[in-house]
């Protein structure tokens, strides 16, 4: 695990730099790679930066959500319509990915066949995420991943209604999914997230489901403005 301090447009700029030249280092081994997005406004920052940049390896570069809330995808609670516009359109725009990149789940669906038919999309390139942008919630969530909430042991998605933070219903990367992900960033941006991330650094407190789930990836990299 790797704690990076930063102001917040270093902090953003030392992100998208991190996640580029991981890109580029995995073109050079496969043929496809497989890259989980989170939505919220602490992430919104690196999507911009990463927007910027011109790379031959967005061509093989496949975009998948992590977490969804149930809403049409054009909803302003959509957490694919902030990717979309903060990341997605720009590198669009540029032609630096096609449409045939992004994959966001069919909340149009059945929420059980919507999950089936992500998950099944998402074995069509890995059964793993080569590379992830998280970011912690003050209750130490992470994507829709809450402590002290059960999730299927052997699936990759999940759909829950109960969600302790609104909106209710929810899709999301079961912690199965997520702790095989090869590099992650995970976000702590702001005053509200300082006790979160103190608690996940401090090893005397035993940790929660979102907290284990994280200490499970390959090579984990913790971003924040905070002062602790």
């Amino acid at each position: 695990m790797k704690l990076i301090k930063l102001c917040n447009k270093e902090l953003f700029e030392q992100g998208a730099k991190i996640l580029v030249d991981k890109i580029a280092e995995l073109e050079k081994q496969k043929e496809f790679i497989t890259f989980g997005l989170v939505g919220g406004r602490s992430v919104a920052g690196i999507y911009e930066e990463l927007a910027k940049k011109d790379l031959h390896a967005w061509k093989k570069t496949h975009f998948f959500l992590i977490d969804e809330r149930n809403v049409p995808i054009d909803d302003i609670e959509s957490n694919y319509k902030l990717v979309r516009e903060h990341l997605l359109n720009p590198l669009l725009h540029r032609d630096q990915i096609c449409e045939e990149n992004i994959h966001p789940i069919n909340t149009s669906l059945k929420p059980e066949l919507a999950i089936h038919t992500y998950q099944r999309e998402l074995e069509q390139y890995n059964n793993f995420l080569d590379i992830a942008i998280l970011s912690s919630g003050e209750d130490n969530h992470i994507g829709a991943i809450f402590p002290n909430k059960k999730y299927p042991e052997k699936e990759q998605f999940a759909y829950f209604n109960d969600s302790p933070k609104p909106p209710k219903e929810r899709f999301t990367a079961t912690p199965e999914l997520l702790s095989k992900t090869s590099t992650a960033i995970v976000i702590f941006l702001g005053e509200s997230k300082k006790d979160a991330l103190k608690h996940f650094l401090d090893n005397n407190i035993e940790k929660t489901l979102p907290e284990i789930t994280l200490q499970k990836i390959r090579e984990l990299i913790i971003l924040t403005n905070q002062v602790i």
